[in-house]
């Protein structure tokens, strides 16, 4: 892994680094500059020094010894009058008698010859330099003036500490100010408003990024909408499935579950399914060994049962680029599938056996007729009956056609206004007769009440469901039919003063061929299908039926439609 680089340091270390070395380069030049300045500016006083003193020698030469016994106790400079031969006359830090001959000193030996000498010895043990100038007298001897000063090494000796303190301070000071300038530098770069690149104010060198930013951004977000409008396609697409999608990452990682699926697993809609893995669906084995063998690249399905409903799960592989597998989980209700299949099943063996009993009949009539084997005076008797089992058929074929039509819709009729009071009087004028063969009073109640609907479906529905309270009804008593409305729906309410309905098969009335009181509904003649018939005729109106029943107390069937609109 490299190693990161920070623009801060690295600014930060140039510009140290930077001021340290000048600073250094500026010592080494200024330094031995400087010492030589005033190492110059020093012989130069020492020499203007010896020469007024040897003009105040030569211009008393009577009183030289005391002029120099006086101006050496002042003088700041070590002061030597040498003889002719050598000799040191007078000193004013040493004793002359005691002093070694000065004749080959080279500035005295220059000033006998020249007229002046100079000389600079220096003390390796003291790390000092002393100058030397000499004057030679106009009687030859030599007056020698000498000052000691700290060579450069010395000076830096003696104030090591203090320069040694100067120079840490302006490091210290030059490490602040090149952080202070990194940071200056890199604070209009690190906030940089990279949302929006073009409307940042900074180095006009970094424009051509921030401009590709731009263009990146731009190229960005296009993509970025891309993908939010297809994922919301794709989320409008199965969050209106019937069907549960689950969608699973190479890693089990759960990244889609639509809301069939959310259902089917039992999860929470503020649980968010990004956090869990298909482990966290399901700890059933059957269903792991599903998924596990999807994301091996191995389709696969199985069955279950859950909550009353049957369900097909079919897990197929989902194929990366890179060749690696997640799973696609689809979850199949198929309790209306196989409750469709058991109905077909039940109305094929009842149509078979409601068609089979009215045939065998008239089957079983017609060979006594046409044998010979019936009494003359019984045939009109057996004709009776084989009109009547035939009327039977006829009916029972009509209505398995009609609630065919039904089921599937496919009825010619159209929409339009329909008076459901008009529609109830003429049902009940149809079906007086009946009612008065069963001792059975019928009334009608409520005034225009339209609808939208199909005329025959809706005469169809009431026709069944009165003719039933009159099917089902006792002697001497009575069917009501109420047609209401108010401002959210119109209602036709058929109640009855019948044998009622148990509790217990309330739910199954509207099946097919089912029969609350089958020895009843044979003796009335009833196919099974009026029930069936109204309830298909309700859908096909959005209507909704409700039932109070009670077993010996009659019933009252509720018919609700949606309010035509103005």
């Amino acid at each position: 892994m490299k190693r990161e680089k920070r623009l801060s340091h690295k600014l930060f270390q140039s510009i140290a680094w930077t001021a340290v070395i000048i600073l250094a380069a500026a010592l080494v030049i200024l330094i031995p500059t400087l010492s030589k300045s005033f190492s110059d500016s020093r012989k130069h006083y020492l020499k203007e020094t010896a020469l007024v003193v040897r003009q105040a020698m030569n211009q008393n030469p009577d009183s030289r010894m005391a002029y120099l016994k006086k101006a050496g106790k002042k003088s700041s400079f070590r002061m030597t009058w040498i003889a002719k031969d050598g000799k040191v006359l007078y000193d004013n830090e040493a004793d002359a008698p005691k002093m070694v001959n000065h004749k080959n000193r080279p500035e005295v030996r220059t000033a006998m010859k020249q007229g002046e000498g100079t000389a600079s010895r220096f003390s390796k043990t003291l790390s000092e330099s002393t100058d030397y100038c000499a004057m030679r007298l106009n009687d030859g001897s030599v007056i020698r003036l000498a000052q000691t000063r700290l060579s450069t090494f010395g000076v830096f000796g003696q104030s090591a500490s203090i320069i040694a303190f100067l120079i840490c301070a302006v490091v210290a000071i030059a490490f602040f100010m090149a952080g202070q300038e990194a940071k200056s530098v890199v604070d209009p770069i690190i906030n940089l408003n990279i949302k929006e690149p073009l409307d940042n104010d900074t180095y006009e060198e970094l424009m051509p990024l921030l401009q590709r930013l731009n263009l990146q951004h731009q190229h960005i977000e296009q993509q970025f909408e891309m993908l939010k409008k297809q994922q919301n396609e794709l989320e409008a697409i199965t969050s209106s499935m019937r069907d549960g999608l689950v969608i699973i990452s190479h890693t089990g990682k759960v990244l889609s579950v639509n809301d069939a699926a959310r259902q089917f697993f039992g999860l929470y809609q503020d649980r968010d399914p990004k956090n869990m893995t298909y482990l966290h669906l399901d700890h059933n084995l059957d269903f792991l060994k599903l998924i596990r063998k999807a994301m091996s690249g191995e389709s696969s399905e199985m069955n279950c049962k859950r909550a009353g409903r049957y369900y097909q799960l079919i897990a197929g592989p989902g194929e990366t680029d890179g060749g690696i597998y997640g799973a696609v989980l689809f979850i199949i209700d198929e309790t209306d599938r196989q409750s469709a299949e058991r109905l077909r099943r039940e109305f094929t063996a009842n149509v078979s056996h409601e068609l089979k009993t009215p045939l065998t009949s008239i089957l079983g009539y017609a060979e006594i007729i046409g044998n010979g084997i019936a009494d003359p005076d019984d045939v009109p008797k057996l004709s009776q009956k084989i009109i009547e089992e035939s009327k039977r058929l006829l009916k029972l074929i009509s209505d398995i056609l009609r609630l065919s039509q039904l089921d599937e819709m496919a009825t010619d009729e159209k929409m339009e206004p329909v008076d459901l009071a008009s529609v109830s009087k003429q049902v009940v004028h149809d079906l007086e007769e009946k009612a008065k063969k069963n001792n059975v009073s019928l009334e009608v109640s409520g005034s225009a009440a339209p609808i939208q609907g199909m005329g025959t479906t809706l005469y169809e529905m009431i026709y069944n469901l009165i003719d039933n309270a009159i099917a089902y009804n006792r002697k001497d008593g009575w069917v009501k039919v109420a047609v209401s409305e108010d401002a959210e729906e119109t209602r036709v309410a058929i109640s009855d003063s019948g044998i009622g309905i148990a509790l217990d098969d309330q739910p199954r009335i509207y099946e097919r061929f089912f029969r609350a009181d089958p020895s009843h509904s044979k003796a009335t003649g009833g196919t099974g299908l009026g029930l069936s018939i109204v309830k298909h005729g309700a859908m096909m109106h959005h209507a909704t039926i409700d039932l109070d029943s009670e077993l010996g107390k009659g019933s009252t069937f509720t018919i609700r439609f949606p309010k035509m609109p103005e």
